[in-house]
């Protein structure tokens, strides 16, 4: 049974009352997710006497009494029902009622005996008694103080905890989103909605804008209400930075804000001005910035031309020796811009090296690690990703960290604990795959190091940007003040070398080079335009083909890519098909069913946001090992993480990702889906930063008209932000000035 049995009704059945009372006999269906319900309720009515209620309700249970107000209807396979707009729990008036609600509820102190001994006490008043004047029930043989304590409590939470998931539910919010604002709020949800229903956009996960204004205008906002427009305001913004612009021109702002609340520019503006005078924004000119993005692109500027102007904790000058020692150690032979690039670094407090795939940037951090370390200096090491950490740990054997792990990351206060105040403990900080770093962690980093502290930036501009606000790589190179080193020469050559080659090759705006022949490739091209087709040739490579043939596992080595999420060659779509394929439906196996989805045993998943507390981070993959009572374990490389049903909205499945969840992170063997279906993401740092992620196998499939059409668009979309221009332009460079900027 789904969710919407709403389908066509006839409403003519001669039922005149909006209301229906009575007590709830048998729950037919209840969805956990969204609360849409099929109760059959005990009516009294002898036209009627058991009647089926459909709607939505959170927390609906055998034995209590509701009174439900909408309308009478005929479904076309069920017959008549009574289609509920609004529950409402109510005290039963019954002895029956009153024993089945109590049996039915957690009430602590209470268990069948007592509950006879409640009603030959009380009889129909029981529950009035509990409600007003508690202590009564101290009456009754065998409740003292201490167990009248529980149950008064106990009564209460659930009063509270019913009667706010009740209001929630009146707006439309399904279960699961319903318990998830309750968890936030608690006792206060019906004050806190009731006074701002904004807040929820910013609270919960789950809860859109639109959503929360929708609640607002129900409950008699005025649309053109100050604090509709604020927040309206404030949520353009918001989506720009999402978006990953640092500010919004004032004009595409007022444009866009009309255009989301359905008013004039008039009110707009007026909102506007109270907002510039509470700097809950910012204006620069024309430009308009949520404060804190405002400042943090000025510190970031003031910190990195600091550090460009202080003193260094260390000086190394025996180039040539350290040169020898590295050829010596690994058994190669230094480039001349390698070796340009390892000078930079020693002699820079601030430097980035920056190139594609094989052109030697891991062979530099290498070097620069066992130079330092053999100087008796204190080298640190991270990378925006767990994988991105391992693979630098691995490559140099010197123990690297996520940033948010480095700078210790306190969800409590959504802050990090090193800082300026307690700020890291090294002579170098060496950070790689920093084209993923936005501009509020590039300012986290900085305020974490101290102005003796050198620091190296290793990325490659050519990837996607990151996925927060800022371009922050970028802008720093363009500056033109930070000393940088563009790697330009592969190293990695002859055997197995395509997946460079072809890299290079898309980066440099050219054809890609294809001989699917060629056994000892490491990069093929499907060719295959239309959408059916091409999902079976994905599913047999995945499944049989690649396995079969590379022998690569198909559940733990081959990660499929796509440029989107939505559409059906989309990630959430596609990942339903393989899952179907990999790990199909097993009666035998315990499943557990989420917002549409199903997680099974031994299912691929993905971690969708940083989990501080699990300590689980944006695009860690794991496998389901466990289910228990709708509870999920996942292993994450080695390790258990347990997820409660409400936390499974941090999950997805990762048979299937999209390329911007790929970032930082690399797979044995990679399928990249390219067709015009995807035309909107069709760029070629979008394709390059796919076919990057690939080590030992790239397979792409799809049209070739779209392969070609991302490979040719080199139009990178402008982000907007000021930090090139602000490092550019900054002078004063003193202590004063280069300090954190409060606001």
């Amino acid at each position: 049974m789904t969710d919407e049995n709403e389908q066509e009704f006839d409403t003519n059945l001669g039922e005149q009352d909006n209301s229906i009372t009575g007590v709830i006999e048998r729950i037919v269906y209840h969805s956990e997710d969204t609360g849409y319900s099929i109760c059959l309720v005990d009516t009294g009515r002898k036209s009627t006497p058991i009647a089926t209620v459909v709607g939505y309700c959170p927390d609906v249970q055998n034995g209590e009494t509701i009174k439900a107000s909408g309308v009478w209807t005929r479904h076309p396979r069920h017959g008549k029902q009574f289609k509920a707009d609004v529950f409402a729990c109510v005290l039963p008036s019954s002895k029956e009622g009153i024993r089945r609600f109590l049996s039915n509820k957690i009430m602590e102190g209470i268990g069948e005996k007592t509950i006879d001994k409640v009603l030959d006490k009380f009889g129909l008043s029981a529950l009035n008694i509990l409600n007003e004047e508690p202590n009564r029930y101290l009456e009754i043989e065998g409740i003292g103080k201490s167990r009248l304590t529980r149950i008064i409590e106990s009564w209460d939470n659930n009063k509270q905890s019913r009667d706010a998931l009740l209001f929630i539910s009146n707006y439309g919010i399904g279960a699961t989103l319903a318990s998830k604002i309750y968890k936030q709020y608690g006792v206060d949800t019906v004050e806190v909605i009731s006074k701002n229903p904004y807040r929820l956009y910013d609270d919960i996960k789950g809860i859109g804008f639109r959503k929360a204004d929708e609640i607002a205008l129900h409950m008699g906002f005025e649309r053109t209400s100050l604090k509709r427009i604020t927040a309206g305001i404030i949520y353009v913004i918001k989506e720009t930075a999402a978006d990953g612009n640092c500010y919004i021109d004032e004009n595409d702002l007022i444009m866009s804000a009309n255009d989301v609340l359905g008013i004039s520019s008039t009110n707009t503006k007026e909102a506007l001005e109270d907002l510039l005078a509470a700097r809950q924004i910012i204006a620069d000119g024309q430009k308009i910035y949520i404060a804190h993005l405002f400042y943090t692109e000025k510190h970031v500027a003031a910190k990195l031309n600091g550090l460009l102007n202080a003193e260094s904790s260390f000086t190394i000058d025996n180039l040539e020796e350290i040169v020898k020692d590295a050829e010596e150690t690994s058994k190669i032979q230094l480039a001349d811009m390698q070796i340009q690039a390892i000078e930079m670094a020693l002699k820079s407090k601030v430097s980035i090296i920056t190139g594609g795939p094989g052109v030697g940037k891991t062979t530099i951090i290498k070097t620069l690690v066992q130079t330092f370390l053999k100087h008796d200096l204190k080298v640190l090491l991270a990378a925006p990703t767990g994988r991105a950490a391992k693979r630098m740990e691995e490559s140099t054997r010197h123990k690297a960290k996520t940033l948010h792990r480095l700078l210790i990351y306190d969800p409590k206060t959504n802050t990090f604990q090193k800082n300026k105040y307690d700020p890291l403990e090294c002579n170098v900080l060496i950070v790689d795959e920093a084209s993923m770093i936005d501009i509020n962690m590039m300012n986290s980093i900085l305020d974490a190091i101290e102005t003796d502290t050198t620091l190296l930036l290793v990325g490659d501009i050519d990837q996607l940007p990151s996925i927060g606000p800022g371009n922050v790589l970028r802008d720093i190179i363009f500056s033109g003040k930070i000393p940088y080193t563009a790697l330009d020469v592969i190293f990695r050559q002859g055997k197995g070398s395509n997946i460079v080659e072809n890299a290079h090759h898309i980066n440099n705006g050219e054809k890609l080079s294809i001989n699917n022949s060629d056994e000892f490739s490491d990069f093929f091209f499907f060719r295959e335009k239309n959408t059916d087709k091409l999902i079976d040739l994905m599913v047999e490579l995945v499944s049989k083909r690649v396995p079969n043939f590379f022998k690569f596992d198909k559940m733990k080595d081959i990660q499929i890519l796509s440029p989107m999420r939505k559409n059906r060659l989309g990630a959430d779509n596609l990942n339903q098909v393989v899952q179907e394929v990999l790990n199909p439906s097993d009666p035998d196996k315990p499943a557990v069913k989420h917002m549409g989805r199903e997680f099974r045993m031994d299912d691929r998943v993905m971690q969708l946001t940083n989990n501080y507390d699990k300590d689980v981070f944006n695009g860690d993959i794991g496998f389901i090992i466990d289910i228990v009572k709708q509870k999920i374990c996942v292993n994450f490389d080695g390790r258990d993480v347990w997820y409660e049903r409400e936390e499974l909205d941090d999950l997805t499945h990762a048979y299937v990702s999209s390329i911007h969840k790929s970032q930082g992170s690399e797979y044995p063997a990679v399928i990249i889906l390219l067709h015009k279906a995807h035309y909107r993401m069709l760029q070629r740092n979008l394709i390059y930063t796919a076919v990057t992620r690939g080590r030992q196998l790239v397979i792409i499939i799809g049209d070739p008209s779209a392969v070609n059409m991302a490979i040719s668009n080199n139009q990178i979309q402008d982000r907007k932000t000021t930090l090139q221009k602000r490092i550019f332009e900054f002078e004063d460079t003193s202590p004063e000035a280069c300090k954190w900027l409060s606001f």
